[in-house]
């Protein structure tokens, strides 16, 4: 802030699926799925637009859920993230998805995102960078 600096929040779940970026096809469906313990994954659904915000657009938006809940979105798609590498096999019960097994988000593909979105004329400003809290009970 001192620096007179962008700062930009990017999803890590965005951040997940730009780490595949370059091995899918722009047509391919992603389901970015992290270990959110408690028996239960953060994930979302996205697919490459270079036009939408941060060149990708999300057709489910990030949600806390069970992992059962996934399957009804993992038809034809490309999974990714550490929730598939712990529930990949309840996901796919039923479905035929190609997945992307030891994926983590990481700092390079956050700042591709940033890059895009700064091009595409986002401000950084600090007051819209804050954390998305998805999970609204911690205990079990």
């Amino acid at each position: 802030l001192a620096l007179n600096k962008p700062m930009l929040a990017i999803s890590s779940l965005m951040t997940l699926a730009e780490g595949i970026r370059d091995q899918i096809k722009p047509s391919d469906r992603i389901v970015a799925a992290i270990d959110a313990r408690m028996e239960q994954v953060y994930w979302g659904c996205l697919e490459r637009d270079d036009d939408a915000s941060g060149g990708w657009r999300w057709q489910e938006e990030p949600r806390v859920s069970d992992p059962e809940s996934l399957k009804e979105h993992v038809s034809d798609c490309v999974g990714v993230g550490s929730g598939w590498d712990r529930y990949g096999s309840v996901f796919q019960a039923d479905a035929d998805c190609v997945w992307h097994p030891g994926a983590f988000p990481q700092a390079g593909y956050g700042a591709r995102i940033a890059s895009r979105l700064l091009n595409q004329g986002a401000k950084g400003e600090w007051r819209e960078a804050a954390p998305a809290y998805i999970r609204n009970d911690v205990t079990n």
